[in-house]
């Protein structure tokens, strides 16, 4: 299937250029991550590494870097805590 984009290229305020180009719209795959699937198992993977690993972020005031010498939880903003 052909898509046709539209590109427009302005100069001046007075003047512009359409140039017209096709090209083949190709999706990457869709994976559904079902369970079982190696796609899951990287995930999971990814998922478990990302959440074992400690950062160590400082606290920068101007040109300061502040730390306090041990390393502190860095909650995930995804993770809502009930109060």
């Amino acid at each position: 299937m052909s898509v046709g984009v539209n590109c427009i290229v302005c100069s001046s305020v007075a003047a512009a250029v359409v140039i017209r180009r096709h090209y083949d719209a190709v999706n990457e795959p869709i994976c559904m991550y079902g369970a079982g699937t190696d796609e899951r198992a990287q995930l999971d993977a990814a998922v478990k590494r990302l959440n074992s690993t400690v950062y160590d972020v400082p606290v920068v005031v101007g040109d300061e870097e502040i730390r306090s010498g041990e390393p502190l939880l860095q909650p995930k903003v995804s993770v809502h805590f009930a109060s």
